[in-house]
């Protein structure tokens, strides 16, 4: 067991993460602590720092991509995750590959439901069979 510094609490060792792998050594903050804190500072900075190279990519400018996360109130349109940085996603159809003109941009997601469009290569069939698939588990 160890004491989070932030919210005092003692938690088990699992619930934080290293500070040095090989050493052994633990963060003084547990997982959430430090995930919120991050969060904190991601908020306080207005988001998700889009960089030249993503605007030029997808064809939006920086204030385009914070009123989206605004609209959207910083939710990953599939998850509703608001702790993660969001992704731009667009239609793969109109633009093939990482780059966008701008005008078939759908949405933002997180990187793991963005990451899951991409694999499923957006087609619908293969995406039903998964939740049907997922399904029989239920």
């Amino acid at each position: 067991m160890k004491q989070c510094s932030i919210c005092k609490v003692d938690k088990p060792l699992s619930e934080f993460h290293f500070r040095n792998k090989e050493k052994g050594t633990l963060m003084n903050q547990c997982k959430k602590c430090a995930s919120e804190r991050v969060m904190n500072n991601y908020r306080q900075r207005g988001g998700y720092k889009a960089t030249k190279k993503n605007r030029i990519r997808h064809g939006i400018s920086y204030e385009k991509y914070l009123e989206m996360c605004a609209a959207l109130d910083g939710k990953c349109q599939i998850c509703q995750r608001n702790d993660v940085a969001l992704n731009i996603d667009h239609d793969h159809k109109c633009c093939p590959g990482p780059y966008s003109c701008g005008k078939c941009i759908r949405g933002l997601l997180c990187r793991d439901c963005n990451t899951a469009l991409g694999k499923f290569k957006d087609d619908l069939d293969r995406m039903r069979a998964a939740v049907k698939y997922l399904g029989r588990f239920d």
